[in-house]
């Protein structure tokens, strides 16, 4: 069946399709290309601006969750610079640790984004307040004794209660926050770390702002950092409008999570997790694909990349935040294709549906009107047939339309033009075949010359005229060598040169000589001067016997004599104005002696030296004198055989402007 199908198939591609087929086509192919293009570009359109849309709605957010970041961080960094400015001023000493506590208590209570003040000075000695599981707990390390740091639970009020939480080692020097701040010698965000947990048993992270702080004279007094805990984030992630739908992470530059909208960011035993160890399938995916590094430290404003989420379609986006010293995090946003696209993909299914529509009723207002015209049109194709079968005399009307009456006029007239039209090709055929025939049919056989002819035309008739008339019986004795060229091609010229012809063979062999003969010829063609043509051409008779040339040139480019005993070229120069422009011109014979057996002498149009190839470069005359050189010792049918084959090759695919003709003889 499928193979059936296969070969039935080309046979229809073959066979044209009916005038109704192509009627309805020529309606509707402009309407379906249209609604095509429509429901394209409606489709690009609102996939872009639902795109834009969606990156706007996740460039907002991502700036807002920055902005909150920033903000949120600087509650602990205000503290700093206000505990700083108490050691500087004395209000809060070094030493005496002990009087700390008030002033933390208030601190601690007022500001909500502060999870812990701490200081340790060079002696080891500590103090500290922090918000536990739902209490205030406040730690001390007095007089270098680390292995007793005491930390106690106390209320609102500052009471310190009993007993205390536990006593254990403690040597602020030996804190990570204690190293950053040294390190950096100046206030710097310590790397994210598990935070205790919080009240309903869930886990946090945390943060520490830490910071030298030196006497006057550069002496370092001790560290303090301000601790925050990032539970918030997580809480401000999830009131996002693109949580709604989808999910946002907050991710350091250790690629652990921070906070999310979605998912645990520490285990119940208390490790942070990455992306990928988080609960949530839109972390994982992201993580999967890599698309946690879209975007990156210097593509803050990276484009969404696709990504699967639960085999579904999502975007992902990637921001990356450094708003302070240690704090270098990026922004993870997923968001759901679905949420949107679907309206989206809903708008696309029915701009397909009402286009389909369109196209259907096209389709067959198409047919109909085709109908109407497909009956005149078989008319006119059986016209159409007769015609072309030699049946000029038969007309048509058809009266269908205006256009179809003037269609079948235009036919009527169109039969009487092809009747004039196919006689004159017949006429114009006859002479073509006429011109040809002028042409000698072959080369005088000579057993002291080698003698070739050719003549290409670049239409179907020409104005290049070559010939040998025998005038041995006449005072010139040997053989006349006439090579002619009329100013253009075609008809006319073939007339012209019919013409120059006619009166040169007329008088070949009457006494008087070449300028003689020349002249007659000459007086000829200018007696009728309507043509408004002119001709060039030369004569030239060679005596092998003696070695001598006698010529007669009317415009006609010089003869080349070629001298292989030299290497070198001659010219056979001298003669008067083309043809049939003055009526009175008497012509010079010219007169040479010196050739020798295997002088090579060309005569030619300049339809060869001026012939040109795609670069506009002429052949020129130098090209030829270089093929008469390398092969003047060849017969001249052979050279004149390479010489139409070098001039083939020079125009490539050029076609032709002029007729080329030309002679070649050489002594033997």
């Amino acid at each position: 069946m499928a193979a059936a199908a296969c070969s039935t198939l080309p046979a229809l591609m073959r066979r044209a399709p009916s005038i109704r087929l192509l009627g309805a086509l020529v309606v509707a192919l402009p309407i379906i290309i249209a609604s095509a293009l429509l429901v394209t570009l409606s489709s690009i359109t609102s996939h872009r601006i639902a795109e834009d849309l969606a990156q706007a709605l996740v460039d907002g957010d991502s700036e807002r969750t920055a902005a909150e970041i920033k903000t949120y961080l600087q509650h602990a960094m205000r503290a700093s610079d206000l505990y700083a400015r108490r050691l500087a001023d004395g209000t809060l000493t070094a030493s005496q640790l002990t009087t700390w506590e008030p002033t933390m208590l208030q601190d601690l209570l007022t500001s909500p984004g502060v999870a812990s003040i701490c200081f340790g000075n060079p002696a080891g000695d500590a103090t500290w307040l922090l918000k536990g599981p739902g209490r205030l707990e406040v730690g001390r390390v007095v007089g270098g004794e680390n292995d007793e740091a005491v930390e106690s639970a106390m209320d609102e009020q500052g009471n310190v209660l009993e007993p205390p939480l536990k006593v254990h080692h403690y040597d602020p020097r030996e804190r990570p926050w204690w190293d950053a701040a040294i390190k950096a010698d100046g206030p710097v965000w310590t790397p994210v770390y598990f935070w205790f947990g919080v009240k309903g048993g869930a886990a946090s992270t945390g943060t520490g702002y830490t910071r030298p702080i030196r006497a006057a004279d550069g002496s370092l007094r001790g560290v303090l950092v301000i601790d925050v805990t990032l539970s918030s984030l997580s809480d401000f992630l999830k009131r996002l409008a693109i949580a709604e739908h989808g999910s946002v992470f907050v991710v350091d530059d250790t690629d652990l999570v921070v906070a999310a909208s979605t998912g645990r960011v520490v285990t119940d035993d208390g490790e942070r997790v990455s992306l990928a160890g988080t609960t949530s399938p839109a972390a994982v995916a992201v993580a999967g694909a890599g698309a946690d590094r879209v975007g990156g430290a210097s593509d803050d404003q990276g484009p969404m990349r696709r990504i699967e989420v639960g085999g579904r379609p999502a975007r992902a986006t990637v921001q990356s935040i450094s708003p302070f010293p240690g704090v270098n995090w990026r922004i993870v946003t997923v968001l759901p294709e679905s949420v949107f696209l679907s309206d989206v993909n809903a708008m696309q299914r029915r701009s397909i549906l009402l286009a389909m529509v369109v196209v259907a009723a096209s389709l067959a207002l198409g047919w109909r009107l085709s109908r109407s015209i497909s009956g005149p049109l078989e008319t006119l194709s059986e016209h159409v047939r007769r015609v072309g079968a030699g049946e000029f005399d038969r007309r048509i009307d058809l009266r269908a339309a205006r256009e179809l009456q003037t269609l079948s006029d235009d036919l009527n007239a169109m039969a009487g033009q092809l009747r004039e039209r196919i006689e004159m090709e017949k006429s114009l055929a006859v002479a073509v075949a006429v011109q040809q025939s002028l042409l000698p049919a072959q080369s005088p056989a000579s057993d002291r010359l080698d003698i070739e002819g050719r003549s290409k035309y670049c239409d179907e008739a020409g104005g290049d005229y070559f010939d040998f008339i025998d005038v041995s019986a006449s005072p010139g004795h040997g053989t006349l060598i006439a090579v002619g060229d009329v100013m253009g091609h075609g008809i006319g010229a073939a007339l012209l040169m019919a013409s120059a012809r006619a009166a040169l063979r007329a008088r070949a062999g009457s006494p008087g000589g070449l300028a003689e003969l020349m002249s007659i010829v000459n007086r000829v063609l200018a007696s009728d001067a309507r043509h408004n043509q002119f001709m060039t051409m030369s004569l030239l008779v060679l005596d092998p016997t003696d070695g001598t040339a006698r010529w007669a040139s009317a415009g006609h480019d010089p003869t080349l004599v070629y001298r292989p005993d030299r290497a070198e070229f001659d010219e056979l120069s001298g003669g008067g104005p083309p043809l049939g422009i003055v009526g009175d011109e008497q012509y010079d014979e010219y007169s040479a002696t010196g050739l020798r057996p295997g002088d090579v002498l060309f005569v030619g149009t300049d339809g060869i030296w001026e012939m040109r190839n795609g670069s506009g470069e002429f052949y020129g005359k130098e090209r030829l004198k270089d093929l008469l050189r390398r092969h003047h010792d060849q017969p001249v049918a052979n050279v004149a055989d390479l010489l139409e084959q070098d001039l083939r090759e020079f125009r490539g695919g050029v076609t032709p402007q002029d007729d080329v003709t030309f002679v070649i003889a050489r002594l033997k």
